[in-house]
């Protein structure tokens, strides 16, 4: 009896091993989850037989499922995190038992979109699916969670937009649960990465829609087989299947633009931010500078070598010059502007408004006479007995809006836009556009719904709105949703925008 027992307990592992190990265990498809079929036959305890990780959700579309470590947890709509009786009903999931295959140490994810260009990279799961296991810490996690629909059960796409919650954490340490699906299984599940989250707290889960992570251990399981337990309901049954051709895309649509919303006002806040804090560096250097001005002559020798040192400091300076108090041009670096010496600028806006509040300025963009483009920060210079005796000047390229920009959007589908209040346009992808004026040039004339919210950018600080316009290749007319916010600095106000495809 010993003997038979030993051996019926290895053939048992043995049979276990080969049944469950590197297989993926699916309960129904997406089509009948999109259709509204939101109660299932199968339990959370027929869960646990299959596996000890995943995700899916429960009877009536009732929060998410997060399954880690062999224990099955809820994110209710609420937020909070349950762990669930056996009993429980589930519709749609996906478990498996796992087995690393692969293990690596990450850090610095700075999105959503960041991890998946990572995860691209493992090729062992181009064609196969391969469940992931991401643990660590977490700058940032955006989670959704939906409350449990009422029958008779509406269409998913329905149910979600109209009733799911959105909940964020900054600083939080947990577990990502996950798969990725090659692009054939489209046809009973949802292609792609998809990933749910658990804090090590058991405080903080639901649908993942955006992270960063600060760092984290990555593992990954390769799976090879595939059971897929279709519904045994009465409902399903006698149910006729009726998906429409974009519903998912259109749950996968309004989760993006969930997520575009707020993300995208993070990466513009972000440009922002960098944008400002470039300005805000050239405005305190010129301001101690403009100090030693005070006891020299603003067109000696010793100005000069001033000037020269506040250029060679700012890898965005054209020029920097001693402005007296006529408005004439006194001294300039570098020395290759020098025959600018004398030129009379004092019709320029910024330079009379100087003039008149004795205050720093900045300039929109100019056509300065040096012949180029440039902004113009001025400080005033007062001699020793606090009398005004002139300004120092530092005209600087606006060159740097793209290399803050560009970097923040490569990864995007987007479109960055500085513009004047005056309505020119001083960066935008399309470098043709740069320079025009969105009130006046005939390519603007013809979009009416971009004229009117140009006029909102005008006079809102910060704001969003939808309009027409063409495409990033300049060929169709498509619609988009702008956001924008404001640089403001000596009181003159810049409007940066990021625009996108809905």
């Amino acid at each position: 009896m010993k003997i038979i027992f030993i051996l019926s307990f290895c053939l048992s592992n043995l049979v276990f091993s080969q049944t469950f190990e590197n297989r993926l265990y699916q309960i129904s498809t997406i089509d009948a989850l999109l259709a509204g079929y939101y109660d299932g036959d199968k339990t959370v305890r027929d869960i646990k037989t299959h596996g000890d990780f995943g995700l899916g959700t429960f009877n009536g579309i009732d929060g998410e499922m997060i399954v880690y470590e062999g224990i099955v947890y809820q994110t209710k709509s609420t937020g909070e995190i349950i762990k669930v009786d056996n009993t429980i009903g589930v519709p749609f999931a996906s478990v498996n038992f796992f087995n690393k295959d692969y293990n690596e140490n990450i850090q610095n994810i700075k999105s959503y979109e960041d991890l998946k260009t990572l995860l691209n990279q493992y090729n062992i799961c181009k064609n196969y699916p391969c469940a992931f296991m991401i643990k660590g810490d977490f700058d940032y996690i955006k989670t959704r969670s939906a409350p449990k629909a009422s029958k008779p059960y509406p269409p998913l796409v329905e149910h979600i937009t109209k009733t799911q919650n959105i909940f964020k954490e900054n600083n939080i340490k947990g577990v990502l649960i996950g798969y990725y699906l090659p692009k054939y299984f489209a046809k009973f599940n949802v292609p792609g990465y998809h990933f749910h989250f658990l804090s090590d707290e058991k405080n903080f889960g639901g649908h993942v829609l955006q992270l960063a992570i600060k760092k984290a251990s990555l593992s990954l399981d390769r799976l090879y087989d595939i059971d897929l337990a279709l519904l045994q309901t009465k409902e399903f049954e006698k149910g006729n299947i009726k998906v429409g051709k974009d519903d998912l895309d259109k749950v996968e649509k309004y989760n993006n633009q969930a997520l575009d919303k707020d993300y995208y006002k993070e990466i513009l806040n972000l440009i922002n931010e960098e944008i400002k804090n470039q300005f805000t560096q050239m405005d305190e250097k010129l301001k101690i500078n403009s100090k030693k001005f005070s006891s020299i002559d603003i067109t000696s020798n010793e100005a000069f070598k001033i000037l020269e040192k506040i250029c060679n400091k700012n890898q965005y300076a054209y020029d920097c010059s001693t402005i007296d108090t006529q408005g004439i041009i006194r001294q300039i670096a570098p020395k290759e502007y020098s025959n600018f010496i004398g030129a009379d600028i004092s019709k320029q806006e910024q330079i009379i408004r100087l003039h008149k509040n004795k205050k720093p300025v900045i300039s929109k963009a100019i056509q300065t006479v040096e012949g180029f483009q440039a902004f113009d920060l001025e400080y005033p210079i007062f001699d020793n007995k606090n009398k005004f005796i002139g300004s120092v000047s530092i005209l600087t390229k606006p060159d740097f809006f793209a290399e803050i920009i560009k970097p923040k959007i490569k990864e995007h589908s987007v479109e960055v836009c500085i513009m004047q209040l005056d309505g020119k346009i001083l960066y935008d992808y399309n470098q043709e556009e740069i320079g025009k004026y969105l009130f006046k040039d005939d390519l603007y004339k013809q979009f009416p719904s971009l004229l009117r919210v140009g006029e909102e950018i005008v006079k809102n600080k910060i704001g969003e709105n939808e309009y027409e316009f063409l495409d990033k290749q300049m060929k169709q007319t498509v619609k988009k949703r702008i956001i924008w916010n404001t640089i403001q600095l000596h009181g003159t106000q810049f409007r940066i925008t990021l625009a996108y495809k809905i």
